[in-house]
């Protein structure tokens, strides 16, 4: 008879037991929680944290891992995702308790399509499962999932890779269907546009052909409205948006002049600096800084505010480029900013702040500064991807 009894999680939020393994080694158990006890496979102790999921879905899903977790467990479990990516580096930083948002929050999606399915893929598996409900998305993308399928039915044939964003936004759903292979004939043409307009969607856009546009898509903010290219990039989640907005400027100097936003998109974070000081906003994507220059015309109170298109990864700012700045804030993808990090550890810029949505890159871009003569200020994590192993943060350091 062989007993396990979880008493941790991992970052893949599996249950995990040294007892009963061998050489030090551990058991990692998917779906088990700690207080579980777990004899031949079969679970005959329940973990006090042990919850109802509220989704029909969860468990043949990929899209989420934590929905079973009680809510106390859960935020421990998201703030010890964070203390751990600091820990291998070396670090051990103070971390602010976490910021939480409501589920039904995320405003834009990604889903995965077959012939007769739409949602996202199986745990560790290529099937695609078919959603009927989502408590992660907003309602208006979750009342629309008919209407999609309706949509890739009509354009039909979709690949392996095939895959259909949805924004919800000012004005409505913005869709866009990505890796397809059909030809869009005249027939087929005139069947998407009358889909959107049933559908109400504010704009429809296959591959690179944008089928209608009813109304432009707009992000609003609390510093100003960003009109968005099809399938442009912004936070996941409102409420975290405002998170990190909160956090990015409570972490700025005072009296500050000149500010870069580098990684700076479509600009969530350039509107609100500029409130404050004159802004380079600096990225590679060209249609996210267009969308920046036109809501930079369309808001009034900012500073001025100069975009810079450049591969920050092959070409970050040099030290030289950067002794403008009264500080830097950064908002890198995945794979964080290490080459950026390192001129700016070999500049005189004084503050600097860090969005991530990695800690393990986050962790390692610290580390770069924090070699360069920075102190780490303040570590905000903010749970912008609910009931998933992803976390946001927000990481302040001043030069010492």
């Amino acid at each position: 008879m062989t007993v396990v009894q979880i008493d941790r999680l991992d970052r893949f939020a599996q249950g995990v037991s040294t007892v009963g393994s061998t050489a030090g080694a551990s058991i990692a158990v998917r779906g088990a929680l700690p207080g579980d006890t777990i004899t031949d496979g079969i679970n005959d102790e329940a973990s006090p944290h042990r919850v109802t999921p509220p989704c029909q879905h969860f468990g043949t899903c990929g899209g989420c891992i934590a929905q079973h977790m009680s809510a106390t467990l859960y935020q421990q479990w998201k703030h010890d995702l964070v203390i751990r990516g600091f820990r291998d580096h070396g670090l051990s930083p103070s971390i602010e308790p976490l910021v939480i948002v409501p589920p039904r929050s995320r405003r834009r999606a990604k889903f995965s399509v077959t012939a007769k399915e739409l949602g996202f893929h199986a745990p560790a598996d290529t099937k695609v499962i078919d959603l009927a409900a989502c408590p992660v998305v907003t309602p208006r993308i979750e009342a629309a999932l008919p209407k999609l399928r309706a949509i890739i039915a009509a354009i039909g044939a979709p690949t392996a890779e095939t895959r259909i964003s949805v924004a919800d936004l000012d004005g409505g759903l913005d869709v866009v269907v990505t890796d397809l292979k059909t030809e869009l004939t005249a027939k087929r043409l005139t069947a998407l546009a009358n889909l959107a307009a049933a559908a109400g969607l504010a704009r429809l856009t296959v591959g690179t052909d944008t089928i209608v546009t009813r109304t432009q898509p707009r992000l609003v903010t609390s510093a100003g409205a960003i009109p968005l290219a099809p399938d442009g990039f912004f936070q996941a989640v409102a409420e975290a948006e405002q998170a990190i907005v909160t956090a990015v400027l409570a972490g700025l100097p005072p009296k500050v002049k000149r500010i870069a936003d580098l990684f700076a998109g479509t600009g969530t974070l350039s509107l609100p600096l500029a409130r404050l000081a004159r802004v380079l906003a600096a990225d590679t994507e060209k249609a996210a800084l267009d969308s920046l220059v036109q809501a930079t015309r369309n808001t009034q109170g900012l500073k001025p505010v100069e975009t810079l298109r450049r591969d920050l990864f092959r070409e970050p700012l040099s030290p030289k480029e950067l002794e403008p700045f009264d500080a830097v804030v950064l908002d890198p993808p995945y794979a964080g900013a290490k080459a950026q990090c390192e001129k700016l550890a070999a500049s005189k810029v004084k503050s600097v702040i860090i969005v991530s949505c990695h800690p393990g890159t986050l962790a390692r871009d610290v580390k770069i500064l924090i070699d360069g003569g920075f102190d780490l200020n303040r570590v905000t994590p903010i749970d912008q991807f609910v009931w998933s192993n992803h976390v946001e943060a927000v990481a302040v350091l001043r030069r010492a």
